[in-house]
């Protein structure tokens, strides 16, 4: 018989649900300073939670199921890993509150030819960057420009025949990230 007394069975505790994946979630990642949480699901999207109240502060569709997600060691950055072999590279700034639909900036990176290396991996050819970071507007489908410090608020689509109201995410995807041309969004 030992001295010390039984430890009781650990009974962990559901300390806040995060409600909104609309199937299994297949991977999470926890923020290094520990406040937020990003999950990736099979209904492809990724998502990212405040661990304090359990609110979603922004979504981001990747357009195939996401299979897995991490944050960089230093939490400025997420990276998404989707069951097609895609890689998304995503910066969160200035999350937004609730309320228009919301749209994606993207800063494209044209890769030039495909090369295939005596080891077989693929590599891309140098390509060219698009500087511009452009939304598809919800509403209009059209795409258009936007500024840099527009990510993450709310403005109206500038073009004549819609104007309506677009919340622009985030989340930037940026090609140059996949090639390391990028200093940071």
């Amino acid at each position: 018989r030992s001295p010390r007394p039984p430890v009781p069975p650990l009974r962990p505790r559901c300390l806040r649900m995060l409600v909104g994946h609309s199937d299994e979630v297949w991977s999470v990642s926890v923020s290094p300073d520990g406040r937020r949480a990003v999950s990736g699901s099979r209904d492809g999207t990724l998502r990212l939670w405040d661990l304090g109240t359990g609110a979603c502060l922004a979504v981001y569709h990747a357009g195939a199921e996401v299979d897995s997600v991490v944050f960089s060691p230093d939490g400025r950055r997420i990276v998404c890993g989707t069951l097609d072999g895609q890689l998304h590279f995503l910066t969160p700034v200035n999350l937004p509150p609730s309320g228009p639909p919301l749209v994606t900036p993207v800063r494209l990176w044209l890769f030039g030819a495909v090369r295939v290396q005596g080891d077989g991996n693929v590599v891309p050819a140098p390509g060219r960057g698009d500087d511009r970071l452009t939304v598809l507007c919800s509403w209009c489908g059209r795409r258009f420009p936007v500024r840099d410090d527009t990510v993450g608020r709310q403005i109206p689509c500038p073009l004549e025949s819609c104007g309506k109201p677009l919340q622009i995410n985030p989340f930037v995807v940026d090609g140059r990230d996949a090639v390391g041309e990028s200093g940071g969004a």
